[in-house]
């Protein structure tokens, strides 16, 4: 959730909303989805594929998104299997 140090840093945060975003890490790019070029990929708890080190930053974010959609299920499905 954004604080007001968060609305003070960026004009177009608001105070109290929740924004999936690290303010701390993130990076304000050129490019929009598309356009932007491969990037150094950030540290991050998502292995790289292929021990990739540049990515396309958004399809990286969907890549992310996918394993964190695919844990989820897998835990959900393996802790509520009937035996």
């Amino acid at each position: 959730m954004a604080d007001e140090r968060h609305a003070g840093l960026h004009k177009e945060v608001d105070a109290g909303k929740v924004y999936i975003i690290d303010f701390d890490t993130s990076k304000r790019l050129e490019g929009g989805p598309g356009h932007q070029h491969a990037i150094e990929l950030p540290e991050c708890n998502c292995k790289p594929p292929l021990g990739m080190t540049r990515f396309d930053p958004y399809s990286w974010d969907v890549y992310c998104t996918g394993k964190l959609f695919d844990r989820t299920a897998n835990v959900s499905y393996f802790r509520h299997r009937v035996n």
